[in-house]
């Protein structure tokens, strides 16, 4: 079987015009979508201005926290090196208790 072909009209001006206009329709209403959609320079700036005070409360809570760590360190730290210095204290104190106890010892003897 043969298959039938369509014979192209013929393209007129008249009709050339229509499908340009027809497509140029169609590409307006595309982008009077993109328009609506696209943000402007100042909801950029807002944008950028909301981003930023949000970034500095993150920051500041960072902050807070790394403030509270550094005191319980320092704290810490303070609190070891008085421990440190009483255990010396004790060490020195056992040494001259041993010192003492065997110059007894050796009297008594």
């Amino acid at each position: 079987m043969k298959q039938a072909t369509k014979k192209n009209p013929k393209l007129t001006l008249e009709r050339l015009s229509r499908t340009i206009q027809q497509d140029f329709s169609g590409l307006r209403t595309r982008l009077g979508h993109v328009e609506a959609n696209m943000a402007t320079r100042d909801d950029l700036h807002q944008m950028k201005a909301d981003i930023v005070e949000e970034v500095r409360k993150e920051n500041h809570k960072v902050l807070v926290s790394n403030d509270k760590v550094v005191t319980r360190l320092d704290r810490l730290l303070k609190e070891d090196a008085a421990h440190t210095e009483r255990h010396r204290r004790i060490d020195d104190r056992l040494d001259t208790h041993e010192e003492r106890i065997k110059r007894i010892e050796r009297v008594r003897g």
